[in-house]
């Protein structure tokens, strides 16, 4: 111990650093992945990253936020209906208008890719839909129109990281 009680003011000093640090990187790592956060669907056995500055809802994993842009993970029955067909009628819901759809393979599974406009609301979104089994997931992104360009890179790199387990 140093003369004048030093040591023990030190190590007071450093106990407080120490509970002031350890909640704040706790937060700066829950969730972290390369790219950002991870959104994870549990039931769809769905997990893939979020676009980098954007915040994972804690109580809604599948949904992602950052500003006036949103990102969510849904699923529902085709109930006897083609997935592609359903697809379709997916995409044009809500006035929407198609720019472009590709098919692709998704984590092993069939799936289109599309780019949808909103010109009703000004909006923008980049879709990926997935044929598992007898369900649809679909996988949005949508942002302001004007930020989309912007964006679209990251959409399409969170929709490559997707994996189904």
């Amino acid at each position: 111990m140093e003369e004048g009680g030093r040591m023990p003011e030190v190590m007071k000093n450093m106990r407080c650093m120490v509970m002031v640090l350890l909640p704040l990187v706790a937060v700066a790592c829950t969730g972290a992945a390369p790219g950002g956060a991870k959104m994870e669907v549990a039931e769809l056995g769905l997990s893939m990253d979020a676009p980098p500055g954007w915040r994972v809802e804690r109580n809604v994993p599948g949904t992602c936020t950052k500003g006036d842009s949103s990102g969510v993970v849904i699923s529902e029955p085709l109930e006897g209906r083609s997935f592609a067909e359903r697809a379709d009628t997916l995409s044009q819901g809500q006035s929407g208008q198609v720019l472009s759809k590709s098919p692709t393979t998704i984590a092993g599974c069939e799936a289109i890719q599309a780019v949808v406009a909103y010109p009703t609301t000004g909006a923008k979104a980049m879709k990926a839909y997935i044929h598992k089994g007898n369900t649809l997931i679909e996988v949005s992104f949508v942002t302001p129109e004007p930020e989309f360009a912007a964006s679209e890179p990251s959409f399409r790199a969170c929709i490559g990281s997707i994996e189904i387990r």
